[in-house]
């Protein structure tokens, strides 16, 4: 995974998703977040973790293990 990467929530975080998950995501829906998509923007300073943009507007560092990549930068 590197900068300019466009991803998407892995399977496995959204099937880690309950419902108290959920409002503590601003109450929005699983679907909301298989549909979301982001631009990885740079290596966090946490480990195994990217900063990613989110389609929504949003930025979130997240570990890489929650994350697809849909369309590698070249």
């Amino acid at each position: 995974m590197k900068v300019g990467d466009l991803v998407k929530w892995s399977v496995t975080w959204l099937a880690g998703c309950t419902d108290r998950a959920e409002k503590r995501y601003h109450n929005q829906s699983i679907e909301t977040y298989r549909k979301q998509v982001g631009v990885v923007m740079n290596k966090s300073k946490m480990v195994s973790c990217y900063t990613i943009i989110w389609s929504n507007g949003e930025t979130s560092d997240v570990h890489r293990d929650y994350l697809e990549v849909l369309d590698e930068s070249r």
